[in-house]
């Protein structure tokens, strides 16, 4: 048991800390506490001592459903608490609603909010001189960090060909961070031949925040 409540100070250090990755040493420690638990719970039946096999199973089960409860829910996500947005450079704010076209008059591609915080919607007019695929991609700008990754990519991607001549948009979720923590991220839309060649359609600056379950 008291792996249990070690493995439970050190996840009240990462919600203190704002850490994720003290956070994913409290999920090792806990699963470490559960094996250890289960084997001793399995101890204490086989020499018949129901009530600290009992006391056992009543500390234990309502204490890791709590936590699991919190973690299908609203698991902890730090990723954006210590991060900043760099000054000196060009940087938008995502649109809310409006001038699309009138934007894209200017600019390769724009980026509009979504119904929620963390779910955007790109929208270009580029046409490509072949058939393939626009998909998007992101990465926060003082780390370099890829967000969202693949899932980006498979939620963003729209089939193109040389003959769609309109608005080419669609939606994606950046999952990293929670609602109101926000950071600067580089938001790159990319065309993909059916051949496997790519292209850099644009890339521009945003301030954004993580979708929160």
């Amino acid at each position: 048991m008291l792996g249990l409540f070690v493995a439970l100070l050190i996840f009240g250090l990462g919600v203190l800390l704002e850490r994720d990755a003290v956070i994913t040493v409290f999920l090792y420690a806990l699963l470490v506490s559960v094996v250890w638990i289960g084997i001793s719970f399995l101890f204490q039946l086989f020499n018949k001592k129901w009530l600290a096999a009992i006391a056992q199973a009543l500390i234990t089960v309502p204490i890791v459903s709590y936590v699991l409860l919190i973690f299908a829910l609203s698991p902890p996500d730090y990723f954006a608490s210590h991060l900043s947005i760099p000054e000196g450079i060009d940087i938008d704010t995502p649109l809310i609603s409006g001038n699309v076209e009138g934007e894209l008059d200017r600019t390769s591609f724009v980026l509009e909010a979504g119904f929620q915080p963390g779910i955007y919607r790109y929208a270009t007019t580029y046409v490509p001189n072949g058939s393939g695929v626009i998909y998007a991609k992101a990465f926060e700008l003082t780390q370099e960090y890829r967000l969202s990754g693949e899932r980006m990519k498979t939620r963003s991607a729209v089939k193109v060909s040389a003959e769609d001549k309109g608005v080419k948009s669609a939606e994606f979720t950046i999952y990293e961070g929670n609602w109101g923590e926000k950071y600067g991220a580089r938001i790159e839309l990319w065309f993909e031949f059916d051949s496997g060649k790519q292209v850099l359609i644009g890339s521009r600056n945003y301030i954004v925040d993580g979708w929160q379950r």
